[in-house]
């Protein structure tokens, strides 16, 4: 091939270009089943053979039938292999412990678009796996969550008279550092992780996060008070997953104590105004000694309320 360069730009010579076009006019492409799999964007065989047979389009000069033996003959395209991977679906657990505190999971949720009242922006969760005794903390970070593992764990070991035997976290680095490590050696409890980015293998956490976020959202919009609430209404003893499968650290004689319980901002109390009166004090006898404020949250034991200024 022969040809004049001028100005950075090559000019092929008259007889050089009519050879180089006829070339290119012979130049055919025998066509293959494989070759339209591509040419479709690595469509499967089964739909080629739909639109071959189907006459839904026009061109393709390969027989429905010989997309129907190319799938047989090599079912598999190393392409369509390395970009279409799925993993299989993970088989649904059958273990359970066979006691209270021998395994707990473990979870952070967040970080939360609104900032609560008191500055947190995660929720750390434990459940018990034997009772699905739940346990919810708000944490303004995450750098938090080691100090409240640990007094968490030493909570639930000391009002029920067992020991934590093993935790199943994630891989975070909430969850693998030095001190909360440490923590742990010196207990004895076997801390289990799960696989990088395999959520399932900690699906009781997982889901139990999902279901405290439903309530939460529920609890707000009935309370008609804003998102900046959802760490009080996250905290209430209530949320605990089953209250008839309770364990011992939060039973009364036994069974769950639920008469004095009431519903997030579900009732009106009334709030004592704590004025100092007496039958002498000139112009403050007549003085309301209460007034009426909307239910904020309870205590764990039911005996201390909250109320909204």
């Amino acid at each position: 091939m022969e040809g004049i360069s001028q100005d950075a730009l090559m000019f092929i010579k008259q007889a050089a270009a009519a050879t180089l076009t006829a070339a290119s006019a012979l130049a055919t492409t025998t066509e293959t089943p494989g070759l339209w799999h591509r040419r479709f964007g690595h469509l499967g065989y089964d739909n080629l053979f739909k639109l071959k047979n189907k006459d839904m389009v026009q061109g393709i000069a390969v027989s429905a039938q010989d997309f129907k033996l190319e799938q047989e003959q090599k079912p598999f395209c190393e392409a369509c292999i390395l970009a279409k991977q799925q993993r299989l679906p993970f088989p649904q657990s059958d273990s359970k412990s066979s006691g209270q505190l021998e395994l707990v999971h473990m979870d952070v949720c967040g970080p939360l678009q609104v900032p609560s009242t008191g500055g947190a922006r995660y929720l750390a969760t434990f459940t018990d796996d034997y009772s699905r005794l739940a346990h919810v903390v708000p944490v303004a970070q995450k750098s938090d969550v080691p100090s409240t593992v640990r007094a968490v764990i030493n909570m639930w070991e000391t009002q029920s008279d067992q020991r934590v035997k093993a935790i199943r976290t994630d891989r975070g680095r909430e969850y693998l550092n030095t001190e909360l490590q440490g923590f742990l050696n010196s207990k004895g409890i076997i801390h289990n992780t799960t696989a990088p980015y395999t959520l399932e293998q900690n699906g009781v956490a997982e889901r139990f996060n999902r279901t405290l976020m439903e309530r939460v959202r529920a609890m707000l919009t009935d309370a008609k008070l804003g998102e900046d609430y959802w760490a009080e209404a996250a905290s209430q003893p209530p949320m605990s997953r089953t209250e008839a499968h309770q364990p011992t650290v939060h039973r009364h004689r036994g069974s769950s104590f639920m008469a004095e319980s009431r519903t997030y901002q579900g009732c009106a109390c009334l709030e004592p105004r704590h004025i100092h009166t007496s039958p002498n004090s000139s112009g403050r006898s007549w003085i309301q000694l209460a007034k009426q404020a909307p239910l904020w949250g309870m205590s764990q034991c039911n005996d201390i309320v909250t109320i909204l200024p």
